[in-house]
């Protein structure tokens, strides 16, 4: 069995890993509406500014990853690609309009 280290996001409230089915909780109602409408360039348009030292369109494929990891993933969200980690930062960062 071969083991390695991978970054993995945290709850820094809790000490605990998320997993994909916490991050499914996690993300807003409104970002929710548009991962299931597979909302790509809403999606960028609301992270764009957080991401803004990448290529769009790298950025852009990391939200198509997104996409499909939130709706089927499981285990631990353990992510090594720089631009991916910053997506989901943006995304969970992201609130609902009161």
């Amino acid at each position: 069995m071969v083991k390695t280290f991978i970054p993995c996001l945290i709850d820094t409230v809790v000490w605990e890993a998320y997993t994909w089915e916490s991050l499914r909780c996690e993300v807003s109602e409104k970002i929710r509406k548009l991962i299931e409408k597979e909302d790509v360039e809403t999606l960028y348009k609301l992270v764009r500014d957080e991401v803004k030292e990448y290529p769009e369109e790298k950025v852009k494929a990391r939200i198509k990853d997104f996409i499909g990891d939130v709706k089927g993933a499981k285990g631990a969200v353990a992510v090594r690609d720089e631009i991916y980690q910053e997506v989901i930062l943006a995304l969970l960062e992201l609130e609902d309009e009161d």
